[in-house]
């Protein structure tokens, strides 16, 4: 009698990220020998860094071949990411891909990079994205089209050994000028990507929530693009997430940023947050807690503008949550030594299957159903429990 008592009593449970987050892919550190098997295609974009032709060459000496190389041309500083190319090509010889390709980055990429995705590589094909030099528009929008697709994924990251500004360049501007910092320079375009068809609800007010870099105007920018207003009555619908490095000596850079923006005196807590710039599901947690906060209430922008690893995770959340935007501003010139400079480590999230961890993602916020034992019924969607 006490038996059927128990299992009759049922427990309803949200999956969280939580709870799928030991199954998620981990960022490892590039091992020696690491690869066995080749990849059919490398797609990597051709940037200015140093790091990005250190990382390839210390991914050729790590095993790794590819028969295929697709590089992604970006519209901006082109000359400076030219000086790149000669040493960029010969490390992607080593790597075995003599057949290479090249796509811009423009109004039509994502038109072109899924029509050769589509017509070019076949289901569950080995595809290795290194995203060293890739820009967060370059990451969302790669990456959402190749995880819609069933691939055998593996993602390739360079971190740099500097970053700028460094501190004694923080020293400095705190005693003089912190618009100096500045990594972006001349008049911004502004790109405005919607992360899909869904459309958002015109009579909501808006929420932006900005991931930030040191560039105050692009922040400015992104905000007057979405409703001018927030710029001039206060930022009370500007929730911030401010990157924190992985690094302990780095760990002033959360300062910097805070004087930067201007938010040093935000009493609400909830209005800036940190987020590892090292760990995507960090800051994919994060936004998923924005979302159910915020979303049956305002019109929600996202403005990521942080570390490469945290572009990972907004595709994640990009991928479950249609009726968000995501903005970008798109400056005309980077300032080329105000950004990176050598090669501390290479790191690798090995995704593998796609369609798994396009299911994975997908399971969060599904209702599970179980006796405290054993699941009885998993999958069911809030939607469809309601109805």
């Amino acid at each position: 009698m006490n038996e059927s008592a128990e299992e009759l009593r049922l427990q309803v449970r949200t999956v969280g990220i939580g709870d799928i987050r030991d199954s998620l892919p981990q960022v490892n550190r590039l091992e020696a020998n690491e690869f066995d098997l080749p990849y059919d295609v490398m797609i990597l974009a051709l940037g200015f860094e140093d790091r990005l032709t250190l990382a390839l060459e210390q991914l050729s000496r790590a095993g790794l071949r590819a028969r295929r190389a697709v590089i992604i041309e970006y519209v901006t500083n082109q000359v400076d990411n030219e000086t790149n190319r000669d040493s960029v090509m010969a490390a992607l010889a080593s790597i075995g891909s003599e057949d290479v390709a090249t796509l811009d980055f423009g109004d039509k990429f994502e038109e072109q990079f899924s029509r050769f995705i589509d017509e070019s590589i076949s289901e569950n094909s080995r595809i290795v994205l290194d995203i060293t030099a890739a820009s967060n528009p370059l990451i969302n929008r790669a990456l959402l089209i190749l995880m819609r697709r069933n691939l055998n994924l593996t993602l390739t990251y360079g971190e740099a050994a500097e970053y700028h500004p460094t501190a004694a360049e923080y020293e400095k501007g705190v005693q003089h000028d912190l618009s100096g910092i500045s990594t972006a320079d001349g008049t911004y375009e502004l790109e405005v990507t919607i992360s899909s068809f869904a459309e958002q609800d015109d009579s909501l007010p808006d929420q932006v929530v900005i991931i930030p870099g040191f560039d105050t105007d692009r922040v400015r920018k992104v905000i007057a693009q979405v409703d001018p207003s927030i710029l001039l009555v206060n930022r009370e619908p500007v929730i911030w997430i401010l990157g924190e490095p992985h690094l302990e000596k780095d760990r002033w850079r959360v300062d910097l940023m805070r004087k930067l923006h201007g938010i040093e005196q935000v009493e609400d807590a909830s209005r800036v947050l940190t987020a590892s710039t090292f760990d995507y599901v960090s800051i994919w947690s994060l936004l998923d807690d924005i979302y159910h906060e915020h979303a049956t209430t305002s019109r929600l922008s996202i403005a990521p503008m942080g570390s490469k690893l945290q572009a990972v995770g907004v595709v994640l959340f990009c991928l479950d949550r249609p009726d968000v935007k995501v903005v970008y501003a798109t400056p005309r010139e980077y300032h080329t030594a105000r950004y990176t400079t050598g090669l501390r480590d290479v790191w690798l999230i090995n995704v593998s299957d796609t369609g798994h961890l396009r299911r994975l993602v997908q399971s969060v916020g599904e209702l599970t159903v179980g006796n405290g034992r054993e699941t009885i019924l998993a999958g069911t969607q809030r939607t469809d429990w309601a109805s």
